[in-house]
């Protein structure tokens, strides 16, 4: 399975965030459908991602006052 897509510069812990997030059961299979797999990784980093770090910056403001 890591054969077909590494997760480009992914960290393990990305990865497996990734699996996570849609669920195992629901990723496309690799092998199969490596150019569906690739955009659903490049679509979690740059939005699900995002949106998470906005939202840890969001709480971090709340306990500085910044």
């Amino acid at each position: 399975m890591a054969d077909c897509w590494d997760g480009g510069d992914m960290s393990d812990e990305e990865i497996q965030g990734f699996i996570d997030y849609f669920g195992e059961d629901k990723i496309p299979n690799p092998d199969h459908y490596p150019q569906r797999v690739i955009w659903l990784m490049k679509w979690y980093r740059h939005i699900v991602e995002r949106n998470r770090k906005d939202n840890e910056k969001d709480e971090c403001k709340d306990y500085t006052g910044q």
